[in-house]
Order: structure tokens, then sequence, then C-alpha cells
């Protein structure tokens, strides 16, 4: 039998569970086959549910890492922003120090230009 690796539909899971349950209630169910008998699909429907509730259970522990990864990288992000400013601040905005950081020394911005206001043409 072929590894599969996609799950099932919820359908077909749900038409299986269906079927087990019915399965279960037939007294004189005799298959010629060990891998279909009674005892061996129970066995399966069990590991199943045991594996179903471990991934629950994964997932749950996974999504509370995951929250927890999120807020200390943004708790690191926000003092690094902190850091920054004071560097800015100790240091001066034109400072070394500063473009260490992979800022911008003030003086490397350009200066804007200021428009003249122009009067306009009298006409005579």
């Amino acid at each position: 039998m072929e590894k599969k690796v996609r799950r099932l539909s919820k359908t077909i899971a749900e038409n299986n569970v269906v079927a087990f349950n019915k399965l279960r209630i037939i007294a004189d169910y005799a298959p010629n086959k060990e891998e279909t008998s009674k005892e061996l699909v129970t066995l399966l429907f069990n590991q199943m549910l045991d594996a179903k509730r471990m991934e629950a259970d994964a997932e749950v522990k996974w999504k509370a890492q995951r929250a927890n990864a999120v807020d200390l990288e943004w708790r690191f992000h926000n003092t690094m922003l902190a850091c920054k400013a004071y560097v800015v601040a100790q240091f001066g905005p034109d400072s070394n120090e500063v473009e260490s950081l992979g800022l911008k020394k003030k003086s490397e911005y350009r200066k804007s230009k200021r428009k003249t206001a122009s009067t306009p043409d009298k006409m005579a």
C-alpha cells in the first residue's frame, strides 16, 4: 500500500467514521481478510483519534509558541528603535555611531530647494 501524503477531505473522513460506527453494529460481520476485521478497524480508528488529538495539542502549542515569538520580535524591535533614538540623542544626528546602526547621517539627506514665487506678468 502506497503512503499518502495529502489529507482526506472532511466529507470523506466523516463518512468513514459514520460507516465505522455502523460496521460496529453489524453482529455477524466476519471478513476473510485479517486487515478488514473489526478488531483491526477498531484499533486503526483509535490510533487515528489519538493521532488527531496529538496533532491538535501540537497545533495549540505551536500557536502559543508563535504568539510568544511574535511578541518577543516586537519587543526586540521596539527596544532597538529606542536604542537608535538614544544613540542619535547621545552622539548627535550626524555621527558615525548613527551610521553604524544603519541610519543615515543628517548631512546625507538632500536639502530641499525653495521654490521662488514668481510674479505674474502685468499686461499693459
